[in-house]
């Protein structure tokens, strides 16, 4: 039984750590435990650089698109307009038109009842 007391001190003994080992070894993991992390927001800065660099790229394609779109629309709305001014001038001219020949058809018919001495209403 003694010598198995003196077989675990010595077994602590030969594997025991001391105070400024652990410190040393504390030290060392937190060094490795900070690259780890120095490392880890590294990748991971450049990925979300990575993909924002994609989203702008997608929004400016996205952009310049809808810009092209509206362009189009714009275009066919003028062109539309346009073609209603065009009927309304064509609408007054017909309307003038034949405001001028009614007129001369009465002044003619006036003429006519004037001459035949008709009375016309």
């Amino acid at each position: 039984m003694l010598q198995d007391i003196f077989e675990v001190v010595n077994f602590i003994k030969d594997n025991a750590v001391t105070k400024q080992e652990l410190q040393q070894e504390l030290s060392s993991f937190r060094t490795e435990i900070n690259q780890e992390f120095s490392n880890f927001r590294t990748e991971v800065n450049q990925e979300l650089s990575s993909f924002r660099t994609e989203v702008n790229q997608e929004l400016s394609s996205f952009r310049t698109e809808v810009n092209q779109e509206f362009k189009k629309v714009r275009e066919e709305i003028i062109e539309h307009v346009d073609a209603f001014v065009g009927l309304h001038k064509d609408l007054e001219s017909e309307l003038a038109a034949v405001a001028h020949k009614t007129d001369r058809l009465e002044r003619n018919d006036i003429k006519i009842g004037r001459h035949l001495q008709l009375q016309l209403d």
